[in-house]
């Protein structure tokens, strides 16, 4: 998958970070200037947000992903300042998906540029996992739990320490990081083998089909609550409310979505949700190479019928016996 990358390659180095020590890394880190985004306990429930000290930091997976260019805002933005450095911590499945946000929205001959003022800001941390996050998650079938690009700083736990690949230059170690070698990859590697054997392999050979008896099944299932889209990486449909010229985060599902004056050209629940998955599926892989999705489950968790993407690649797998 080749995705647009907003950064210079640099050489990468290698670190080893013990556990305990992670907090007191990202309160150097915020010393340095950065403001950090990470998973955090806020209200009683796991989410993202922006951490006032290390120890904040909580080394899980909330359901839902934070992106983090997807607020309410202003299309005729003409403050030109630069936004606050900021490290962003992901998991595999995050990370790859901002990277096919930058594909969709910084490739080719339109340039979003206010997703490129803020996308300059964030610097990708990535999270590899070593457990399965969930048994509806299939990015072993996509691009895995532990990336080989893409990032600017990649953490994988190797027991009891976490092995740092620091591919930025404006990133730099803590002298308490102890130099690692390459030679240490091959352990990162092994270390992310337990979340491939626990996940079932889903088959990217397939073909949709039009007129299948599924989507009228589906919208019989479907509630329209759009959940599926918010949880989703990868989702990346907005409005525009013309009252005061700014746009946020739409679902494709939503009855309003992409109404005109002469009303929703996909009038039917049906018709919408086969868009949202021919997109997803078909549409998106004919033009960029690769299927809009990471394989991180959430759409599944997060929908209240049950509605299983996975499901629907393995009833048109031309995969004779695909799981």
């Amino acid at each position: 998958m080749l995705l647009f990358r907003i950064c210079n390659r640099y050489a990468m180095r290698y670190y080893l970070l013990r556990r305990e020590d992670l907090p007191r890394y990202v309160d150097f880190l915020m010393k340095l200037g950065f403001r950090v985004i990470a998973p955090k306990v806020e209200g009683g429930a796991l989410v993202y947000g922006y951490l006032s000290k290390g120890e904040e930091f909580v080394d899980a997976v909330p359901t839902f992903f934070a992106k983090p260019f997807m607020g309410k805002e202003s299309i005729f933005d003409l403050n030109s300042s630069s936004l606050p450095p900021t490290i962003y911590f992901t998991r595999s499945c995050e990370a790859a998906g901002v990277g096919m946000l930058d594909d969709v929205r910084l490739k080719g001959p339109f340039v979003d540029a206010i997703y490129m003022k803020k996308r300059k800001s964030i610097k990708l941390a990535n999270l590899a996992c070593t457990r399965s996050c969930s048994p509806k998650a299939f990015c072993g079938s996509l691009q895995g739990p532990r990336l080989e690009s893409g990032f600017s700083m990649q953490l994988t736990d190797v027991g009891g320490d976490y092995f740092v690949e620091l591919n930025d230059d404006e990133l730099p170690a803590a002298d308490f990081m102890r130099p690692a070698g390459a030679e240490l990859l091959g352990k990162a590697r092994e270390a992310v083998r337990g979340v491939l054997s626990e996940q079932a392999k889903v088959s990217l050979d397939y073909e949709l089909k039009w007129n299948d008896a599924i989507w009228n099944e589906l919208a019989g299932k479907c509630i329209e609550c759009g959940a599926c889209t918010l949880a989703c990486p990868t989702c990346f449909c907005y409005s525009v409310d013309y009252r005061d010229w700014s746009r946020q985060e739409d679902s494709c599902l939503w009855a309003g979505f992409t109404r005109m004056a002469g009303g929703n050209p996909r009038q039917s629940l049906e018709a919408r949700l086969k868009q949202r998955f021919y997109h997803k599926l078909e549409y998106h892989r004919d033009r960029y190479g690769y299927i809009l999705c990471t394989g991180c489950g959430r759409c599944t968790m997060a929908c209240p019928v049950d509605i299983d993407i996975r499901s629907i690649m393995t009833r048109f797998s031309r995969v004779s016996g695909s799981d």
